[in-house]
């Protein structure tokens, strides 16, 4: 079904992969993100299928199946495709750091595929290559063997379409990129988008970008003439920083209204927007990244933004 055609105040996000692949650990950070609290020590393989959900924007009830990866659950998965029915996204696990079970993990994705299919399931599949821990980005041989793999997955699965995302438990920000690739198709946000694009080239910003309460990357941009080194020396870092001023600022119920700092190479700055629709007040934060800035500048740009968040999320 597709998820236009469906009552989008229950989403069901499905989580599959092999036994070991980092699913559950996953989904753990994502619950410690959005104050789940749970230990990520001896984790025990998922039985079956655990449940989780959370509240989006205030209006959709995000339901995470996870579904066990050992042997014995995927063949019952295989024989009772209904507990695939009503998915609106499928995120697949594979452990980029196992290659002995690559072949494995693409055979089984197969499998899952031939099971969506049967729940008339249209939407992309989203790939995360999990595991790609810190200490592995810039590695040729890590790189490579990630090309490698989506390559075979486009090339075994020809009317299929996915979305590639590097993922690891030790980097907050890129599972929150990859759960907001699905979740930020539950509202246009072209408008959102454009605007703040538009905004962000008047002003010669590197990056800009707009998060919910939670963290969740509502929308953002960034210059395309930045290299990767950059992106991994500033932005990414922003990121980070980012999320957890703004899990700071919830929990303790902060006041915070803007912050500038003026840094040796650029200027850093975010601020709260307040949004109010149809279900209540919304917070968000814009942050900035940028050569140079003087916020009274960019006041009035900045109210036209939240307008136009006002106006998507009715």
């Amino acid at each position: 079904m597709n998820i236009a055609e469906k009552d989008l105040n229950q989403v069901k996000l499905v989580f599959g992969g092999l036994d070991n692949a980092g699913k559950t650990s996953f989904i753990i950070a994502l619950r410690q993100k959005y104050n789940f609290y749970e230990s990520i020590e001896r984790l025990k393989p998922t039985i079956e299928i655990d449940y989780s959900s959370f509240i989006f924007l205030n209006r959709f009830n995000i339901n995470i199946w996870d579904m066990g990866g050992q042997a014995k659950y995927r063949a019952m998965y295989q024989e009772n495709p209904i507990y695939f029915e009503g998915t609106d996204f499928l995120y697949y696990i594979i452990d980029i750091q196992d290659k002995e079970r690559f072949d494995e993990s693409l055979k089984y994705l197969k499998t899952l595929i031939e099971i969506l299919k049967v729940n008339e399931y249209t939407n992309e599949i989203i790939v995360c290559f999990h595991k790609f821990d810190p200490r592995y980005e810039g590695n040729l041989l890590f790189t490579k063997t990630r090309e490698n793999l989506e390559q075979r997955i486009l090339t075994e699965n020809p009317n299929h379409q996915f979305s590639f995302f590097d993922t690891s438990y030790y980097n907050i920000a890129s599972l929150t990129y990859a759960l907001t690739y699905s979740l930020n198709k539950l509202v246009d946000l072209d408008l959102v988008y454009n605007k703040l694009a538009n905004f962000s080239v008047n002003h010669d910003f590197t990056y800009a970008g707009i998060y919910d309460d939670t963290g969740m990357i509502i929308a953002d941009y960034m210059t395309d003439v930045m290299d990767k080194r950059e992106y991994e020396e500033n932005v990414k870092i922003k990121i980070k920083h980012d999320i957890v001023l703004i899990k700071k600022f919830k929990e303790e119920s902060s006041d915070f209204k803007e912050n500038l700092s003026r840094l040796e190479n650029h200027v850093e700055y975010t601020k709260k927007l307040k949004t109010s629709t149809k279900r209540g007040n919304i917070n968000f934060y814009l942050s900035i990244m940028t050569p140079s800035l003087e916020p009274k500048e960019i006041s009035s740009e900045i109210e036209d933004i939240e307008t136009v968040l006002e106006k998507s999320l009715q």
